[in-house]
Formats: structure tokens, sequence, C-alpha cells
């Protein structure tokens, strides 16, 4: 039996509304599978020519802060890196208060990268695009659909490096590794305010 286009919209329609009814209800979204799942490429060009999605006003890319930028008082500085990969040895990692990996820190997981990271860690003085897309939109459904956190740090997609905004999250892509496992992406640091700080004008 087959489907006509405008019967499977139709379909998909009724079940994102009794969804979104639900999600009324019981104040939790769902996300369902994504159709484009086993292609992000395909995901991108759709969600981007039909929806906009990952192209302002909806997305804008945001410029990491200098690593010599003084820290606010009453902030907490984080420095966010990932997809090291075991090659640590040129990154010059900037003072921070907390420092977050966010994954893929050796290369085959073998005990001798992990002590190599673990040494790495341990030594560190500073703490006091023709592209082709990739990805899981799941998650990033998820992300913006579900929890709508205000900041999203991972690594894993060495090509995606860098800072943006859909003006609820600020996704941060650590990615130390270039897309050809070169350690080029410096880290990335950002200031909080810490919980019951007053914001400094300054």
């Amino acid at each position: 039996m087959a489907f006509t286009l405008s019967e499977i919209m139709a379909a998909r329609r009724q079940q994102s509304q009794a969804q979104s009814q639900q999600a009324q209800r019981t104040g939790r979204v769902p996300v369902e599978v994504d159709e484009y799942s086993s292609n992000p490429t395909q995901a991108f060009t759709f969600y981007n020519i039909n929806q906009g999605r990952f192209q302002p006003p909806h997305v804008h890319m945001v410029d990491p802060m200098p690593h010599d930028a003084p820290k606010p008082p009453g902030y907490t500085r984080f420095v966010c890196v990932s997809d090291t990969h075991s090659r640590t040895d040129a990154i010059q990692m900037p003072y921070g208060d907390v420092f977050l990996h966010a994954g893929d820190f050796t290369e085959l997981g073998l005990p001798s990268e992990v002590k190599k990271f673990n040494d790495w860690l341990g030594f560190l003085d500073w703490v006091p695009k023709k592209m082709q897309r990739v990805g899981c939109m799941e998650l990033l459904n998820t992300v913006q659909r579900r929890v709508k956190p205000k900041l999203h740090v991972f690594g894993h997609i060495h090509e995606g490096y860098g800072m943006m905004t859909d003006g609820t999250t600020t996704f941060v892509n650590a990615s130390a590794c270039t897309v050809n496992f070169q350690p080029m992406n410096a880290p990335i640091v950002f200031d909080l305010p810490n919980p019951g700080s007053t914001r400094s004008s300054t």
C-alpha cells in the first residue's frame, strides 16, 4: 500500500498535534526520531531551506572572549575544550576556574593515552567552508525543543568549532582538533555570573 506525500504530511501534522496536546497536559515535550537522522547533510539542507533554522535571525555566530580578558568580579571563568585526541602538547590553556573537556580526549582509548591525558591535566599551570554536515538531530531537537539550556558545551564535530546562539541557547563546540586532526583550535573561554552575585556594569 503506497501513500501520497500529502497523506504522509497530513499524518505527521496529526501526530504532531497529538504530541503537542500531550505536552500541554504533562508539561513534557517528547522528542521523536528525526526523519533525517541517517543523513545530517540532508537534514541541514532541509531545515535551513524550509525553516531557516540554522541561519540568521534564528542563529548567529558568537565571538569567543579573548583569553586575556579580565574576569568580572562575582563571575566564574569556564575554559572549554574537546576532541584533543591525545594531541595536548601544543595546546596553550588559558586561566580558568572550571575546566570542561567535552570528550574524545584519546585517539584509540588506550590506557597509555588516558595516563598521558591525566598527566597533562595534573601538571597544567592554568588554574588561580563547503562543509559536510554531521551530528545528531535528536540531540539538537532535544536541546532546542525540550531542554532549552542557556549553554550547551560539546565537541566531536571537529569542523564545527566555535560558538553560536539561537537566542535561547549558546552552543559551544570546543573541539581542539581540526577536521584533519590537527590541534589548532584554541580553548573557548566564557564567564558566567555566580549565583546571587550582582552583575558589574564594567
